[in-house]
Parts: C-alpha cells; structure tokens; sequence
C-alpha cells in the first residue's frame, strides 16, 4: 500500500540539476577570489541531478529553483523546470 508521500507535485531547490538550463556555471560564477567555486557548484549540481533521478518517479510536474539571476522554463522528462529570476514570484 501506498502512503500519502510516495506521490507528490513540486520540488523546490536553491539550484538545478546539472542537466538544466543554464548547462555550464563558468559563465555565472567567474571569480578570482573564490578559486574551488567552480568545483563546489558543479558538485552541488551533480548531487541534485541524483536527487532527480529519484524524484521523477513520484509524480513531480513542476520543479523550481532560483541561483542562477534569470527566467527559463524548460521541460526534461515529463517535468517543467522553472528558473526563477530576482524578486520573480508564481502563483500556483
């Protein structure tokens, strides 16, 4: 038997999986006095690219997350993934 929470609609997170837009984080995150940022972000992404895997499964329609300072909507595998931009807010 199922439970109410194997099922569920929106995921939320500060940043994407690495397979979504925006596809590199050189362009967003150059910077001379953080030199392992690069490293930390493509890391960060990679770990919410597995997090996905798991989730698509469960029903999830929409996925939000900001970070990156610009709108895009995207569909990848049945889900719509919303970037939102500064101060930028969806009503569902």
């Amino acid at each position: 038997m199922k439970n109410d929470f194997d099922r569920f609609d929106i995921v939320v997170t500060h940043s994407a999986p690495n397979l979504i837009y925006p596809y590199t984080n050189s362009k967003f995150f150059i910077t001379r006095n953080d030199i392992t940022l690069n490293n930390e972000l493509t890391l960060e992404r990679d770990k919410i690219a597995k997090l996905f895997e798991k989730v698509k499964r469960h029903g999830v329609k929409d996925w939000y997350y900001g970070h990156f300072h610009e709108s895009n909507i995207e569909r990848v595998e049945g889900v719509s993934f919303h970037l939102l931009n500064i101060n930028e807010i969806k009503i569902l």
